[in-house]
């Protein structure tokens, strides 16, 4: 009878084990991707360090919406901006001495150095397969967001329009598209970033040429060149300038809704799309599961909350504060092909303004 029994438990411990592996098996890639997840913040307390160059101000209601969604993550937020801190870490992770950050993102014009140099590693879970078992009512990825080698998906939309000064500027002569912005009426009166804001459009075959060439008009025109898009703005505000080009939406649009009544902005007649806070996997990661389980809801469930806190919702996102005004437009999308030639569009634009270019 005792062996009767020991067989029997024998048999039920093995169904046990093949339901178990049939049920891990069964699992979406998103499940599996979650519950990686779960167990890295078990090991390190929910810690997830964050480094990006969003401000706090953009950065704490997205996190703050991330935990909710997932508490079993406990971000810590540090912003990283300019330039100057990506030339020290590129110098001390050939160190091995590693930025204190599980997420990091990297400056545009260091992104090809840092990925070239291996300092961003291929994730485990595949992006494509990810996206199509995400949760229901959950939106999906959109393609242009998702490397095409899979390693990195980009969370964010940078915009860039045109704005004025509505008391220099009749609303008649209101600038409608970035060839507006060569008028010879605006010599003298027209002022922009020395930083390239214009990738995408020099991207974009159906709009390269013209922006090269406006571009080279604009300077023609004795179109000023500072540093700094909210340098750019406060000149424009104040009345030194009528117009600028190539600007960030986020940057005006938060000048508007503070309630800045000398500056209007319009996307203009092409939308371009950088699209940026290029998520990848750091190979000093302790949490590479959860970095991309954070990229994929930041791409996805939690663009209502970038849109509202930082301004950088996706445009084609129903419901987003563009979605309006760039429904039917042309979008010049910058992805991934596009950010490797940030070098020769960054010195086609320098040169187009006659500045110096600096690699």
């Amino acid at each position: 009878m005792r062996k009767n029994v020991v067989r029997l438990t024998a048999a039920a411990v093995g169904v046990l084990t093949l339901a178990f592996a049939a049920n891990v098996s069964a699992a979406t890639p998103y499940e599996q991707l979650l519950a990686d997840s779960k167990a890295e913040m078990a090991k390190l307390g929910g810690k997830f360090r964050i480094g990006l160059d969003w401000t706090l101000s953009d950065a704490k209601p997205v996190f703050a919406a991330l935990e909710k969604e997932f508490p079993h993550i406990k971000p810590e937020y540090k912003r990283e901006t300019g330039v100057a801190p990506f030339q020290r870490y590129f110098i001390s992770i050939q160190q091995n001495q590693f930025p204190p950050y599980e997420m990091f993102d990297v400056a545009s014009e260091f992104e090809k150095q840092y990925w070239d140099a291996g300092f961003f590693v291929k994730p485990k879970y595949d992006y494509k397969a990810v996206n199509e078992s995400l949760p229901k009512g959950w939106p999906k990825i959109h393609p242009a967001a998702m490397d095409p080698q899979g390693r990195y998906i980009a969370t964010v939309a940078q915009m860039r329009g045109i704005a004025w000064n509505p008391t220099l500027v009749k609303d008649a002569e209101a600038p409608k598209s970035f060839a507006d912005c060569a008028d010879p009426k605006w010599k003298g009166k027209n002022i922009i970033d020395g930083r390239n804001k214009a990738q995408a459009l020099m991207h974009d075959p159906s709009t390269a040429t013209d922006t090269i060439n406006n571009i080279k008009t604009m300077k023609a025109n004795g179109v000023v060149v500072t540093n700094g898009q909210a340098q750019v703005l406060a000149r424009v505000v104040s009345g030194e300038y009528a117009i600028t080009c190539y600007i960030n939406y986020h940057t005006t649009q938060r000048m508007i809704d503070k309630g800045e009544k000398l500056v209007k902005f319009t996307l203009g007649d092409v939308v371009p799309v950088e699209l940026a806070t290029r998520i990848g996997v750091p190979k000093w990661s302790t949490a590479p599961a959860t970095v991309q389980l954070v990229a994929v809801w930041l791409a996805t469930k939690g663009q209502p909350v970038i849109d509202k806190a930082a301004y950088r919702g996706f445009p084609w996102v129903e419901g987003g504060s563009l979605y309006q005004q760039a429904k039917g437009k042309h979008y010049a999308i910058c992805s991934s092909d596009c950010f490797a030639e940030y070098e020769k569009y960054n010195k086609s634009f320098a040169d187009a303004l006659g500045i110096p270019y600096v690699k």
